[in-house]
């Protein structure tokens, strides 16, 4: 009688989860990406870096622990995963880690295992090559088929402003284009598209959180620049129906985290709940809401020319039932983007991301996924990342 591998490696899966009591607390690793601006800002040549921390995730005590660099090699005293290459932005999918290039005419696929470049997608718009400029944060939708792009200012295709660019990820070419000033971070949730946007100037046209459509066609302005002290909203993250923004201020001025609520997931409208912030915090960007329901922030203070020393670049923890503040991973410490670099290799982090939260399908123009991909997913690990995926709310 013939058994398939197929069926053997079911029943033994099957057989492993029925023995594992329901309820029973789940300790898994996952990952922490984090774009490194400050490393590109010393070596403009390559641009900047990509980092990787490991972590432990327990779901019986909801906590994290052990955040180790793991770097190229699975290097655990440097965290520089991807070195050199990367713009801004990044969001991972099943089988690759997506960044836009340094210079911004091509999307570029790393290996989500090993970091090394696979391939990359040369952007178009209306058949011709296209550059994305001064790129923000990027976001793949949930089927994996398009990536968006925020461009915070740039002159081509007779935008005076900026954009906003909708990227079919199986061909390159920007499907949908809408002329937006100043966006820096997008958040997508069901099919409703938030950009969060300054200019510089208070109450400027465009400052503030707007909502678009999946199509960027229909366009609302959820919360106006310069309300409750929203002068400069940039990284965005959704925890149920709470919406978290940070403000970033430069150079000495302390940032902080506002809170709203927008009824439902996808809501457009937007009532203020309340506003935290931190003397340690200076100039952040990027967040992503973690496993533990807490929130994680990039702060790039010396990148920006800061002037008081004493802060220090890194990732931070943001508890949001405390409402308390904490450094969890060090960068760069005093002025300039010249000093050393944080213990483990960070320099300056602007955006990051949770493979936890990574798009739960492979991109549309992939094709055949990476080496050893599917023989990972089929983990134990992975099995629970995807229970653990399933339970959150994605960034």
């Amino acid at each position: 009688m013939y058994i398939s591998r197929n069926a053997v490696l079911s029943s033994l899966l099957l057989g492993l989860l029925s023995a594992i009591p329901i309820g029973t607390a789940f300790a898994q690793t996952d990952y922490l990406y984090v774009t490194d601006y400050g490393a590109g800002t010393d070596n403009p040549s390559v641009g900047g870096n990509m980092d990787r921390y490991q972590f432990t995730y327990n779901s019986g005590t909801n906590t994290i622990t052990n955040f180790t660099p793991w770097g190229a090699g699975d290097n655990a005293t440097n965290a520089v995963f991807i070195s050199g290459g990367i713009k801004e932005g990044v969001q991972g999918t099943e089988n690759d880690i997506i960044a836009v290039a340094t210079g911004g005419t091509s999307l570029v696929r790393y290996g989500i295992q090993n970091g090394n470049i696979i391939g990359t997608i040369p952007v178009t718009l209306n058949g011709s090559s296209y550059t994305l400029a001064s790129i923000g944060n990027i976001i793949i939708s949930p089927d994996g088929r398009y990536l968006y792009a925020a461009e915070a200012a740039t002159t081509q295709n007779g935008l005076t402003g900026g954009a906003i660019d909708k990227i079919d990820l199986r061909t390159g070419a920007i499907v949908n284009q809408v002329q937006f000033q100043g966006a820096h971070d997008l958040l997508l949730e069901n099919g409703t598209l938030y950009a969060a946007a300054y200019t510089g100037s208070v109450n400027g046209s465009s400052d503030g959180v707007w909502t678009f459509d999946s199509n960027l066609g229909t366009k609302h302005q959820m919360i106006v620049g310069g309300t409750n002290g929203l002068t400069a909203p940039t990284g965005m993250s959704f925890q149920g129906t709470t919406l978290y923004i940070n403000q970033n201020v430069v150079p000495t001025t302390a940032n902080s985290v506002l809170q709203y609520n927008v009824g439902s997931a996808g809501g457009t409208s937007a009532t203020f709940i309340s506003s935290h912030s931190s003397a340690d915090l200076n100039f952040i960007f990027g967040s992503a809401l973690g496993p533990d329901g807490n929130l994680y922030i990039a702060g790039l203070g010396g990148a920006s020319g800061r002037s008081d020393p004493s802060y220090t670049d890194g990732v931070y923890e943001y508890d949001t039932t405390s409402n308390a503040f904490s450094q969890l991973i060090a960068g760069e410490n005093g002025g300039g983007t010249t000093g050393p670099p944080g213990a483990s290799g960070l320099y300056s982090p602007k955006y990051l991301q949770f493979s936890t939260n990574f798009v739960p399908a492979p991109d549309a123009g992939y094709g055949t996924p990476e080496p050893g991909s599917v023989a990972l997913f089929c983990s134990l690990g992975l099995v629970g990342a995807g229970w653990a995926r399933r339970r959150k709310r994605r960034i």
